[in-house]
């Protein structure tokens, strides 16, 4: 690689970690407003119960995630079993 590569590398990189944060800062704006908003709706006791249950999905989620990038990751290394089978056919 030479320089010029290098820093086009580097901006796009740049540029993707910025979109990221963008997004994450957008999806952290949106649960505060979700947020005040339940909280102003629901009184204690159902304001608690909703936020256990967005508290669950949001594990359960994580969860999934974390499993669908360990399966991602074996397959694009070819330690699946189905691998060989799909380029095959």
């Amino acid at each position: 690689m030479n320089g010029g590569d290098d820093a086009r590398s580097g901006r796009r990189l740049l540029r993707s970690g910025l979109g990221v944060g963008v997004a994450a800062t957008l999806a952290s704006g949106a649960n505060y407003l979700s947020n005040v908003a339940l909280g102003r709706a629901l009184d204690p006791g159902e304001f608690a119960d909703a936020a256990l249950v967005v508290s669950g999905l949001l594990l359960l989620s994580a969860l999934a995630l974390g499993f669908q990038l360990t399966v991602a990751r074996a397959v694009a290394a070819g330690d699946h079993p189905f691998v060989g089978r799909a380029q095959r056919a």
